[in-house]
């Protein structure tokens, strides 16, 4: 995922319970000239329910609006930032491409405007939905991330070694780890996805940057083969559940298994495998001639 920040906007981490490192907040200035896009790669395709997040204060927008860009158009909604602290239902909407796109706007606002991050839930059938509405009750919306992009520049490189280190050392401390960097993402070193950060996210982490797994090696095995067709399987069963993953591929690689290099895994990537599979196979025939 990424953030396009239109405008001057101040950074800050004054009112408690902002998601993340920080906030962003408008400086009740520039109203028009100033917004925040937030855009994502969602799971797959299908019917979502879009939520905002943000932190109540006297002194913050009643009328924010907020667009919502899904497979129907555009919708705008209007949101009352005083009201309603934490996690707040934008709508539910169907999304026919993968794209998320969610921009929070000024013009117009009667105060200070607030960004700070943007969830989905989807709401077709899912493990837990047990009276088959669709959807689990109280489950938190998924935050926009990208994990491993710690310094939030929507990349996951060298440059963020020293983010990811540091977020090993402060022990889940946000405001320490604010202090070591600046505007950076203590989530997204969450690789595994176990809602902690810890030695458990460090082979993750030398996997993202480093590419050192082969994609479709899921057991990291040094080779794709059939071995690897169970795993693989097994990804595109858990909807990019890292935790249900490694509970039933012990030691696998998740993001092997995102064959065409899309940050998803889903059916798009089934052929890219098989061809893999194909591939090597054919590399050891020739071999043992």
């Amino acid at each position: 995922s990424r953030v396009e920040v239109v405008g001057d906007w101040g950074y800050g981490t004054g009112t408690p319970g902002f998601y993340g490192t920080e906030a962003l907040y408008d400086r009740n200035s520039g109203k028009g000239e100033k917004q925040v896009r937030f855009k994502a790669k969602l799971p797959a395709a299908g019917r979502y329910r879009v939520f905002l997040h943000w932190m109540t204060k006297n002194d913050r927008a009643t009328n924010v609006p907020v667009d919502i860009q899904h497979a129907g158009g555009m919708d705008t909604v209007v949101v009352n930032q005083r009201e309603q602290n934490g996690w707040a239902m934008l709508g539910e909407y169907e999304f026919g491409a993968r794209d998320l796109q969610v921009t929070i706007r000024t013009q117009g606002t009667d105060g200070q405007v607030i960004a700070d991050a943007v969830g989905m839930v989807k709401t077709q059938a899912v493990p837990g939905g047990l009276n088959r509405d669709g959807g689990i009750e109280n489950l938190e919306p998924v935050p926009l991330f990208m994990p491993g992009d710690l310094n939030r520049d929507s990349a996951i490189n060298n440059l963020d070694l020293t983010p990811f280190i540091g977020a090993l050392g402060v022990l889940g401390d946000k405001a320490a780890f604010a202090r070591l960097v600046p505007g950076g993402d203590l989530n997204a070193a969450d690789l595994n996805g176990d809602s902690s950060v810890d030695n458990l996210d460090i082979t993750s982490f030398i996997d993202a940057i480093s590419m050192v797994a082969t994609r479709g090696d899921l057991n990291r095995d040094g080779g794709v083969d059939n071995l690897d067709l169970t795993p693989f399987i097994n990804a595109l069963g858990v909807l990019g559940d890292k935790v249900a993953f490694a509970r039933l591929v012990p030691g696998g690689n998740l993001n092997a298994a995102d064959m065409n290099g899309d940050s998803s895994v889903d059916n798009l990537d089934i052929t890219s495998f098989i061809d893999a599979m194909v591939a090597a196979a054919a590399s050891d025939r020739t071999a043992e001639r």
